[in-house]
Protein backbone atom coordinates (compact mmCIF):
# COMPACT_ATOMS: atom_id res chain seq x y z
CA UNK A 1 0.00 0.00 0.00
CA UNK A 2 2.87 2.30 0.90
CA UNK A 3 4.20 2.14 -2.71
CA UNK A 4 0.96 1.39 -4.58
CA UNK A 5 -0.91 4.64 -3.77
CA UNK A 6 1.86 7.01 -5.02
CA UNK A 7 2.24 4.89 -8.15
CA UNK A 8 -1.47 5.21 -8.91
CA UNK A 9 -1.40 9.00 -8.50
CA UNK A 10 1.72 9.32 -10.68
CA UNK A 11 0.10 7.21 -13.42
CA UNK A 12 -3.14 9.22 -13.35
CA UNK A 13 -1.18 12.46 -13.45
CA UNK A 14 0.89 11.29 -16.40
CA UNK A 15 -2.20 10.31 -18.38
CA UNK A 16 -3.85 13.67 -17.73
CA UNK A 17 -0.67 15.50 -18.70
CA UNK A 18 -0.37 13.60 -21.98
CA UNK A 19 -4.04 14.29 -22.81
CA UNK A 20 -3.50 17.97 -22.11
CA UNK A 21 -0.43 18.07 -24.36
CA UNK A 22 -2.23 16.28 -27.16
CA UNK A 23 -5.16 18.67 -26.94
CA UNK A 24 -2.82 21.66 -27.01
CA UNK A 25 -0.82 20.27 -29.92
CA UNK A 26 -3.92 19.84 -32.07
CA UNK A 27 -4.35 23.58 -32.13
CA UNK A 28 -0.69 24.34 -32.64
CA UNK A 29 0.63 24.78 -36.17
CA UNK A 30 3.50 22.48 -35.23
CA UNK A 31 1.16 20.02 -33.53
CA UNK A 32 0.40 16.34 -33.98
CA UNK A 33 -1.89 16.94 -36.94
CA UNK A 34 0.99 18.55 -38.84
CA UNK A 35 3.42 15.86 -37.69
CA UNK A 36 1.03 13.20 -38.94
CA UNK A 37 0.76 14.88 -42.33
CA UNK A 38 4.53 15.22 -42.57
CA UNK A 39 4.94 11.50 -41.97
CA UNK A 40 2.46 10.73 -44.75
CA UNK A 41 3.71 13.21 -47.37
CA UNK A 42 3.77 12.06 -50.97
CA UNK A 43 7.44 12.15 -51.96
CA UNK A 44 8.06 13.12 -55.60
CA UNK A 45 11.28 13.06 -57.62
CA UNK A 46 11.69 14.95 -60.91
CA UNK A 47 13.93 13.79 -63.76
CA UNK A 48 14.55 16.56 -66.29
CA UNK A 49 15.01 20.28 -65.63
CA UNK A 50 13.80 21.81 -68.87
CA UNK A 51 11.10 24.36 -69.56
CA UNK A 52 8.32 21.78 -69.22
CA UNK A 53 9.41 20.99 -65.66
CA UNK A 54 9.55 24.70 -64.84
CA UNK A 55 6.10 25.45 -66.27
CA UNK A 56 4.35 22.34 -64.95
CA UNK A 57 5.83 22.17 -61.43
CA UNK A 58 8.29 24.82 -60.27
CA UNK A 59 6.60 28.06 -61.32
CA UNK A 60 3.04 27.09 -60.20
CA UNK A 61 4.28 26.19 -56.70
CA UNK A 62 4.74 29.90 -56.05
CA UNK A 63 0.96 30.40 -56.00
CA UNK A 64 -0.51 26.93 -55.48
CA UNK A 65 -0.41 25.02 -52.21
CA UNK A 66 -0.09 21.23 -52.06
CA UNK A 67 0.36 20.35 -48.37
CA UNK A 68 0.15 16.59 -48.95
CA UNK A 69 3.25 16.31 -51.14
CA UNK A 70 6.80 17.48 -51.50
CA UNK A 71 9.32 17.41 -54.34
CA UNK A 72 12.34 15.84 -52.67
CA UNK A 73 14.81 15.91 -55.54
CA UNK A 74 15.55 16.89 -59.13
CA UNK A 75 18.01 15.39 -61.59
CA UNK A 76 19.20 16.53 -65.00
CA UNK A 77 22.42 15.68 -66.81
CA UNK A 78 22.87 19.46 -67.01
CA UNK A 79 23.42 20.12 -63.31
CA UNK A 80 23.49 23.90 -63.80
CA UNK A 81 19.95 23.78 -65.17
CA UNK A 82 18.66 21.60 -62.33
CA UNK A 83 20.43 23.93 -59.89
CA UNK A 84 18.61 26.91 -61.43
CA UNK A 85 15.19 25.28 -61.00
CA UNK A 86 16.09 24.34 -57.45
CA UNK A 87 16.84 27.99 -56.69
CA UNK A 88 13.60 29.15 -58.34
CA UNK A 89 11.45 26.74 -56.31
CA UNK A 90 9.57 28.19 -53.31
CA UNK A 91 11.18 25.59 -51.04
CA UNK A 92 14.48 23.75 -51.11
CA UNK A 93 14.64 20.96 -53.66
CA UNK A 94 17.91 18.98 -53.48
CA UNK A 95 19.84 18.60 -56.75
CA UNK A 96 20.97 15.06 -57.57
CA UNK A 97 24.11 14.63 -59.63
CA UNK A 98 23.48 10.97 -60.44
CA UNK A 99 20.51 8.65 -60.66
CA UNK A 100 22.46 6.03 -58.72
CA UNK A 101 21.38 7.69 -55.48
CA UNK A 102 17.66 7.59 -56.34
CA UNK A 103 17.51 3.90 -55.46
CA UNK A 104 18.65 4.80 -51.94
CA UNK A 105 15.76 7.19 -51.26
CA UNK A 106 13.34 5.70 -48.72
CA UNK A 107 9.58 6.15 -49.12
CA UNK A 108 9.83 7.48 -52.67
CA UNK A 109 6.28 7.47 -54.05
CA UNK A 110 6.40 9.03 -57.52
CA UNK A 111 9.04 9.71 -60.15
CA UNK A 112 8.12 12.09 -62.97
CA UNK A 113 10.13 11.89 -66.22
CA UNK A 114 10.29 15.14 -68.22
CA UNK A 115 13.28 14.56 -70.51
CA UNK A 116 13.76 14.33 -74.32
CA UNK A 117 11.57 11.65 -75.85
CA UNK A 118 14.24 9.13 -76.82
CA UNK A 119 15.39 8.88 -73.18
CA UNK A 120 12.01 7.85 -71.75
CA UNK A 121 12.24 4.10 -72.20
CA UNK A 122 15.88 3.76 -71.03
CA UNK A 123 14.98 5.74 -67.90
CA UNK A 124 11.84 3.69 -67.28
CA UNK A 125 13.83 0.46 -67.64
CA UNK A 126 16.38 1.67 -65.08
CA UNK A 127 13.79 2.95 -62.60
CA UNK A 128 11.71 -0.23 -62.75
CA UNK A 129 14.81 -2.19 -61.83
CA UNK A 130 16.22 -0.01 -59.05
CA UNK A 131 13.17 1.61 -57.44
CA UNK A 132 9.68 0.61 -56.37
CA UNK A 133 8.12 4.02 -57.06
CA UNK A 134 5.29 4.77 -59.46
CA UNK A 135 6.61 6.27 -62.71
CA UNK A 136 4.81 9.09 -64.51
CA UNK A 137 6.29 9.85 -67.93
CA UNK A 138 5.75 12.83 -70.20
CA UNK A 139 4.40 11.94 -73.64
CA UNK A 140 5.35 10.30 -75.94
CA UNK A 141 6.01 7.16 -73.94
CA UNK A 142 8.17 5.66 -76.71
CA UNK A 143 9.56 6.73 -80.10
CA UNK A 144 10.54 3.52 -81.93
CA UNK A 145 9.04 0.11 -82.60
CA UNK A 146 11.80 -1.50 -80.53
CA UNK A 147 10.93 0.66 -77.53
CA UNK A 148 7.22 -0.10 -77.96
CA UNK A 149 7.92 -3.85 -78.10
CA UNK A 150 9.97 -3.62 -74.90
CA UNK A 151 7.18 -1.83 -73.01
CA UNK A 152 4.50 -4.11 -74.42
CA UNK A 153 6.41 -7.19 -73.25
CA UNK A 154 6.72 -6.03 -69.64
CA UNK A 155 4.88 -8.16 -67.06
CA UNK A 156 1.58 -6.69 -65.81
CA UNK A 157 2.90 -5.82 -62.35
CA UNK A 158 5.58 -3.57 -63.89
CA UNK A 159 3.19 -1.99 -66.41
CA UNK A 160 0.94 -0.95 -63.53
CA UNK A 161 3.75 1.24 -62.23
CA UNK A 162 3.90 3.26 -65.47
CA UNK A 163 1.55 6.11 -66.40
CA UNK A 164 1.69 8.79 -69.09
CA UNK A 165 1.03 12.53 -69.07
CA UNK A 166 -1.50 12.79 -71.89
CA UNK A 167 -2.75 16.26 -71.01
CA UNK A 168 -5.11 16.72 -73.97
CA UNK A 169 -7.60 14.41 -72.24
CA UNK A 170 -8.08 17.04 -69.53
CA UNK A 171 -9.02 19.89 -71.86
CA UNK A 172 -12.75 20.75 -71.52
CA UNK A 173 -13.58 20.43 -75.23
CA UNK A 174 -12.00 16.97 -75.44
CA UNK A 175 -13.69 15.75 -72.27
CA UNK A 176 -17.02 16.96 -73.65
CA UNK A 177 -16.52 15.03 -76.90
CA UNK A 178 -15.71 11.93 -74.87
CA UNK A 179 -18.97 12.19 -72.90
CA UNK A 180 -21.08 12.66 -76.05
CA UNK A 181 -19.52 9.64 -77.74
CA UNK A 182 -19.91 7.56 -74.57
CA UNK A 183 -23.64 8.38 -74.59
CA UNK A 184 -23.79 7.13 -78.21
CA UNK A 185 -25.70 10.27 -79.26
CA UNK A 186 -24.49 9.87 -82.84
CA UNK A 187 -24.17 6.10 -82.62
CA UNK A 188 -20.99 4.21 -83.44
CA UNK A 189 -18.44 6.50 -85.19
CA UNK A 190 -17.85 5.37 -88.76
CA UNK A 191 -15.66 8.07 -90.29
CA UNK A 192 -13.52 10.91 -88.86
CA UNK A 193 -11.77 13.88 -90.45
CA UNK A 194 -9.27 15.47 -88.06
CA UNK A 195 -7.24 18.51 -89.16
CA UNK A 196 -4.62 20.54 -87.29
CA UNK A 197 -2.95 23.80 -88.32
CA UNK A 198 -0.09 24.83 -86.01
CA UNK A 199 0.76 28.52 -86.28
CA UNK A 200 4.23 29.39 -87.48
CA UNK A 201 5.42 30.90 -84.19
CA UNK A 202 4.62 27.69 -82.35
CA UNK A 203 5.54 25.38 -85.21
CA UNK A 204 8.99 26.87 -85.74
CA UNK A 205 9.94 26.01 -82.16
CA UNK A 206 10.03 22.30 -83.03
CA UNK A 207 12.58 23.01 -85.74
CA UNK A 208 14.97 25.00 -83.55
CA UNK A 209 15.05 22.55 -80.60
CA UNK A 210 16.16 18.94 -80.17
CA UNK A 211 12.81 17.87 -81.67
CA UNK A 212 14.23 18.57 -85.14
CA UNK A 213 16.27 15.37 -84.85
CA UNK A 214 14.07 12.37 -85.77
CA UNK A 215 16.15 10.03 -83.61
CA UNK A 216 15.43 12.12 -80.51
CA UNK A 217 11.75 12.99 -81.03
CA UNK A 218 10.49 10.28 -83.36
CA UNK A 219 9.34 13.06 -85.69
CA UNK A 220 6.29 15.24 -85.16
CA UNK A 221 3.74 12.46 -85.75
CA UNK A 222 5.20 10.85 -82.64
CA UNK A 223 6.13 13.86 -80.52
CA UNK A 224 3.20 16.19 -81.23
CA UNK A 225 0.49 14.09 -82.84
CA UNK A 226 0.56 11.46 -80.09
CA UNK A 227 -1.77 13.89 -78.25
CA UNK A 228 -4.30 13.67 -81.08
CA UNK A 229 -3.84 9.95 -81.65
CA UNK A 230 -4.39 9.29 -77.96
CA UNK A 231 -7.62 11.30 -78.11
CA UNK A 232 -8.81 9.19 -81.04
CA UNK A 233 -8.00 5.97 -79.17
CA UNK A 234 -9.63 7.33 -76.01
CA UNK A 235 -12.76 8.65 -77.72
CA UNK A 236 -13.29 5.50 -79.74
CA UNK A 237 -12.18 3.08 -77.01
CA UNK A 238 -10.45 1.20 -79.78
CA UNK A 239 -6.97 0.47 -81.16
CA UNK A 240 -5.51 1.26 -84.58
CA UNK A 241 -5.36 -1.75 -86.90
CA UNK A 242 -3.76 -0.34 -90.07
CA UNK A 243 -1.84 2.90 -90.66
CA UNK A 244 -0.54 4.54 -93.84
CA UNK A 245 1.15 7.90 -94.02
CA UNK A 246 2.87 10.47 -96.23
CA UNK A 247 4.98 13.46 -95.19
CA UNK A 248 6.86 16.31 -96.85
CA UNK A 249 8.84 19.39 -95.84
CA UNK A 250 7.29 22.45 -97.45
CA UNK A 251 8.26 25.42 -95.30
CA UNK A 252 11.29 24.72 -93.10
CA UNK A 253 13.76 24.42 -95.97
CA UNK A 254 15.57 26.99 -98.05
CA UNK A 255 18.25 27.41 -100.71
CA UNK A 256 19.69 30.35 -98.81
CA UNK A 257 22.74 29.88 -96.63
CA UNK A 258 21.97 30.32 -92.96
CA UNK A 259 24.04 30.28 -89.80
CA UNK A 260 23.67 27.32 -87.46
CA UNK A 261 21.83 29.31 -84.80
CA UNK A 262 20.06 32.63 -84.28
CA UNK A 263 22.80 34.21 -82.16
CA UNK A 264 25.41 33.77 -84.88
CA UNK A 265 23.12 34.93 -87.72
CA UNK A 266 22.99 38.49 -89.06
CA UNK A 267 20.09 38.00 -91.47
CA UNK A 268 16.81 39.84 -90.96
CA UNK A 269 14.54 36.94 -89.94
CA UNK A 270 11.06 37.35 -88.50
CA UNK A 271 11.34 33.95 -86.81
CA UNK A 272 14.51 34.73 -84.87
CA UNK A 273 14.17 33.60 -81.25
CA UNK A 274 13.34 36.54 -78.99
CA UNK A 275 15.09 36.21 -75.64
CA UNK A 276 13.69 39.56 -74.45
CA UNK A 277 10.22 38.01 -74.42
CA UNK A 278 11.56 34.66 -73.21
CA UNK A 279 14.03 35.64 -70.49
CA UNK A 280 13.93 32.17 -68.94
CA UNK A 281 15.24 30.64 -72.19
CA UNK A 282 18.51 32.55 -71.76
CA UNK A 283 18.89 31.55 -68.13
CA UNK A 284 17.82 27.95 -68.60
CA UNK A 285 19.63 27.19 -71.86
CA UNK A 286 22.01 29.83 -73.26
CA UNK A 287 23.77 30.46 -69.94
CA UNK A 288 24.33 26.75 -69.25
CA UNK A 289 24.90 25.28 -72.73
CA UNK A 290 28.59 24.72 -71.96
CA UNK A 291 27.47 21.99 -69.58
CA UNK A 292 25.96 19.67 -72.21
CA UNK A 293 26.42 21.40 -75.58
CA UNK A 294 22.69 21.71 -76.27
CA UNK A 295 21.95 24.64 -78.63
CA UNK A 296 18.45 25.98 -77.94
CA UNK A 297 18.30 28.48 -80.84
CA UNK A 298 19.22 26.27 -83.82
CA UNK A 299 18.28 27.79 -87.16
CA UNK A 300 14.89 26.44 -88.20
CA UNK A 301 16.18 25.93 -91.77
CA UNK A 302 19.38 24.16 -90.76
CA UNK A 303 19.80 20.37 -90.97
CA UNK A 304 16.43 19.15 -89.76
CA UNK A 305 15.34 15.62 -90.66
CA UNK A 306 11.72 15.92 -89.58
CA UNK A 307 8.75 16.96 -91.76
CA UNK A 308 6.36 19.90 -91.46
CA UNK A 309 3.41 18.63 -93.55
CA UNK A 310 2.05 15.24 -92.54
CA UNK A 311 -1.02 13.06 -92.95
CA UNK A 312 -2.10 9.61 -91.84
CA UNK A 313 -4.95 7.27 -92.69
CA UNK A 314 -5.95 5.05 -89.80
CA UNK A 315 -8.30 2.07 -89.74
CA UNK A 316 -9.43 0.91 -86.31
CA UNK A 317 -10.34 -2.60 -85.20
CA UNK A 318 -14.04 -1.69 -85.19
CA UNK A 319 -13.67 -0.33 -88.75
CA UNK A 320 -13.74 3.39 -87.96
CA UNK A 321 -11.73 5.19 -90.65
CA UNK A 322 -9.75 8.33 -89.79
CA UNK A 323 -8.13 10.89 -92.07
CA UNK A 324 -5.63 12.98 -90.09
CA UNK A 325 -3.69 16.02 -91.34
CA UNK A 326 -1.29 18.42 -89.60
CA UNK A 327 1.02 21.22 -90.71
CA UNK A 328 3.42 23.42 -88.72
CA UNK A 329 3.49 26.72 -90.64
CA UNK A 330 -0.08 28.05 -90.70
CA UNK A 331 -0.73 31.81 -90.39
CA UNK A 332 -2.88 31.14 -87.31
CA UNK A 333 -3.60 28.22 -85.03
CA UNK A 334 -6.76 26.18 -85.61
CA UNK A 335 -8.09 22.66 -85.52
CA UNK A 336 -11.31 20.92 -86.51
CA UNK A 337 -12.87 17.51 -86.28
CA UNK A 338 -15.87 15.93 -87.97
CA UNK A 339 -17.09 12.60 -86.60
CA UNK A 340 -19.76 10.85 -88.69
CA UNK A 341 -21.67 8.21 -86.78
CA UNK A 342 -24.61 5.88 -87.34
CA UNK A 343 -27.25 8.48 -86.45
CA UNK A 344 -25.60 11.81 -87.07
CA UNK A 345 -22.49 13.99 -87.08
CA UNK A 346 -20.45 15.66 -84.33
CA UNK A 347 -18.27 18.58 -85.39
CA UNK A 348 -16.27 21.31 -83.72
CA UNK A 349 -13.77 23.97 -84.71
CA UNK A 350 -11.30 25.95 -82.65
CA UNK A 351 -9.01 28.89 -83.29
CA UNK A 352 -7.45 31.57 -81.10
CA UNK A 353 -10.05 34.25 -81.97
CA UNK A 354 -13.05 32.26 -80.71
CA UNK A 355 -14.36 33.27 -77.29
CA UNK A 356 -15.86 29.83 -76.65
CA UNK A 357 -15.98 26.42 -78.28
CA UNK A 358 -19.10 24.92 -79.78
CA UNK A 359 -19.85 21.29 -80.45
CA UNK A 360 -22.51 20.89 -83.13
CA UNK A 361 -24.51 17.66 -83.33
CA UNK A 362 -26.47 17.24 -86.58
CA UNK A 363 -28.76 14.20 -86.63
CA UNK A 364 -29.87 12.51 -89.83
CA UNK A 365 -33.44 13.20 -88.69
CA UNK A 366 -32.78 16.93 -89.12
CA UNK A 367 -32.48 17.71 -85.40
CA UNK A 368 -29.56 19.92 -84.41
CA UNK A 369 -27.95 20.59 -81.02
CA UNK A 370 -25.26 23.16 -80.23
CA UNK A 371 -23.27 22.72 -77.02
CA UNK A 372 -21.19 25.66 -75.79
CA UNK A 373 -17.90 24.90 -74.01
CA UNK A 374 -16.35 27.90 -72.20
CA UNK A 375 -12.70 28.60 -72.98
CA UNK A 376 -10.10 29.60 -70.42
CA UNK A 377 -6.67 31.20 -70.61
CA UNK A 378 -4.97 28.66 -68.38
CA UNK A 379 -1.93 26.64 -69.42
CA UNK A 380 -3.07 23.97 -71.88
CA UNK A 381 -6.68 25.00 -71.22
CA UNK A 382 -6.46 24.03 -67.55
CA UNK A 383 -5.06 20.57 -68.23
CA UNK A 384 -1.80 21.25 -66.38
CA UNK A 385 -3.67 22.34 -63.24
CA UNK A 386 -5.70 19.13 -63.25
CA UNK A 387 -2.51 17.12 -63.66
CA UNK A 388 -0.93 18.86 -60.66
CA UNK A 389 -4.02 18.20 -58.55
CA UNK A 390 -3.57 14.51 -59.25
CA UNK A 391 0.20 14.23 -58.99
CA UNK A 392 0.71 16.53 -56.00
CA UNK A 393 -2.17 15.28 -53.87
CA UNK A 394 -1.95 12.35 -51.45
CA UNK A 395 -4.77 10.62 -53.30
CA UNK A 396 -6.33 10.92 -56.75
CA UNK A 397 -8.90 13.43 -55.52
CA UNK A 398 -9.40 15.14 -58.86
CA UNK A 399 -12.60 14.35 -60.71
CA UNK A 400 -10.40 13.80 -63.76
CA UNK A 401 -8.01 11.30 -62.16
CA UNK A 402 -9.24 8.55 -64.49
CA UNK A 403 -7.95 10.60 -67.43
CA UNK A 404 -4.36 9.67 -66.55
CA UNK A 405 -3.03 7.42 -69.30
CA UNK A 406 -1.92 3.88 -68.52
CA UNK A 407 1.16 2.25 -70.00
CA UNK A 408 -0.83 0.60 -72.80
CA UNK A 409 -2.46 3.95 -73.61
CA UNK A 410 0.95 5.52 -74.02
CA UNK A 411 2.13 2.71 -76.28
CA UNK A 412 -0.99 2.95 -78.47
CA UNK A 413 -0.71 6.75 -78.77
CA UNK A 414 2.90 6.45 -79.92
CA UNK A 415 2.28 3.48 -82.21
CA UNK A 416 0.28 5.44 -84.80
CA UNK A 417 3.21 7.83 -85.25
CA UNK A 418 5.75 4.99 -85.21
CA UNK A 419 3.82 3.04 -87.84
CA UNK A 420 3.42 6.25 -89.85
CA UNK A 421 7.20 6.67 -89.92
CA UNK A 422 7.62 3.11 -91.20
CA UNK A 423 4.87 3.65 -93.78
CA UNK A 424 6.57 6.82 -95.08
CA UNK A 425 9.95 5.12 -95.31
CA UNK A 426 8.82 1.89 -96.94
CA UNK A 427 5.77 3.12 -98.85
CA UNK A 428 3.49 0.47 -97.38
CA UNK A 429 0.39 0.13 -95.22
CA UNK A 430 1.54 -0.97 -91.76
CA UNK A 431 -0.38 -3.31 -89.49
CA UNK A 432 -0.28 -2.97 -85.72
CA UNK A 433 2.01 -5.79 -84.51
CA UNK A 434 0.26 -5.89 -81.13
CA UNK A 435 -3.09 -6.88 -82.66
CA UNK A 436 -3.67 -10.44 -83.80
CA UNK A 437 -5.06 -11.03 -87.32
CA UNK A 438 -7.31 -13.79 -85.99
Amino acid sequence: VRYLIPTIFITIGSVLAVKKCVKACKFNKFGLDRIGRALSLKNIFLIGAGNRTYELFIKPLESEDYPDSRIIGIYDKNTKRSGLLSLLAPYHIPVFYSLDNVSKIHNLDLIVILTPDYTHVPLISYLLKYTTATIMCEKPLCTTLEQAVFLHSLPPDLKKRISVLLNSRFMPINSAIKKILNRREIGVPRSIIYNWNIDIQHGSEYFRRWHSDQEKSGGLLVHKSCHHFDLLNWWLEDLPYYVSSVATTEFYRSNRKYAQNCRSCDLDCSLRINTEKQSMIKKMYFDVESEDGYIRDKCIYYNSNIHDTLSANIVYQKDTQVTYNINFYAPKFSWEIIIIGEFGTLSTYECTTLQQNEIVIDMFTGDKTVISIPKNNMKHNGADLEIRKILLSSGNSSKNSLHIGKCEDGISASMIGILSNISQKEGVVCGNPFISND
